[in-house]
């Protein structure tokens, strides 16, 4: 990659008891809890225009399945016009799991 190739940012939102969270360090004892309402989130990073969002589902990740089902629901309610490529939902962990088993 050069300095005049193109560079996109892609933030994400990571949801714990449906807020938009970061952990510290990977734990989920201490979570900071940035915004309780994460589809508000992501409707300011579609304002400033990014188009591509990350949504990771932690309880997801940690217990092998789809947690943050409504919150993601209402991510997508509000900002599905906004993105050309609205959602990359990580639950990696149980799409694998789901496949070895």
């Amino acid at each position: 990659m050069s300095a005049s190739d193109p560079f996109e940012v892609i933030p994400a939102i990571d949801l714990l008891d449906g807020n938009a969270v970061r952990l510290s360090q990977g734990r989920y004892d201490e979570a900071t809890v940035y915004d309780s309402d994460p589809a508000k989130v992501a409707d300011r990073f579609a304002a400033v225009g990014i188009r591509r969002l990350h949504v990771v589902d932690l309880e997801g990740a940690k217990v092998g399945r789809p947690v943050q089902g409504e919150a993601v629901k209402r991510i997508q309610n509000i900002c599905y016009c906004c993105f050309t490529k609205l959602i990359q939902f990580c639950h990696l962990v149980n799409f694998l799991s789901s496949i070895l088993h």
